[in-house]
């Protein structure tokens, strides 16, 4: 039995801490790489749509705690994304298929999505770093 002012300490420094602390269970983390294939010329008929993938890009990180690094290929024949999120693979996948870049029919001509395991954070923040892109 916890005395009184034991108690009050704990009770004070328990509103410091970040809520996973507290919480029970906590949502994993999954990751997930995302290969789009432009259709020819895909990589430059994108900037029509750009601005609506960004927002895109801006719900998925915002709605699933994601933390996003991306990379063109060269010569522009597509993109990789690199997802760490508490987003399942089928709201990863209604993501994808909501995507302008997807819905507008001229700019990616196939997708494929990845889960893939990281044993560590640090891992992924390695992989971050050599990436060219971050949202």
């Amino acid at each position: 039995m916890l005395s009184s002012t034991r108690s009050f300490w704990l009770a004070k420094r328990m509103h410091k801490l970040p809520l996973f602390w507290m919480s029970s269970k906590a949502l994993p983390k999954n990751y997930f790489m995302i290969r789009y294939n432009y259709d020819e010329d895909g990589y430059y008929r994108r900037l029509g749509e750009i601005k609506q993938h960004q927002k895109a890009l801006e719900s998925l990180k915002s709605r699933f705690n994601t933390k996003l690094i991306s990379t063109h290929f060269f010569p522009y024949s597509g993109k990789l994304f690199v997802l760490e999120t508490e987003a399942t693979a089928e709201e990863v996948e209604q993501h994808v298929k909501a995507d302008p870049y997807i819905t507008n029919g001229k700019i990616v001509k196939d997708y494929e999505i990845k889960q893939f395991h990281i044993s560590s954070i640090r891992e992924f923040q390695n992989i971050s770093s050599e990436f060219l892109e971050r949202y």
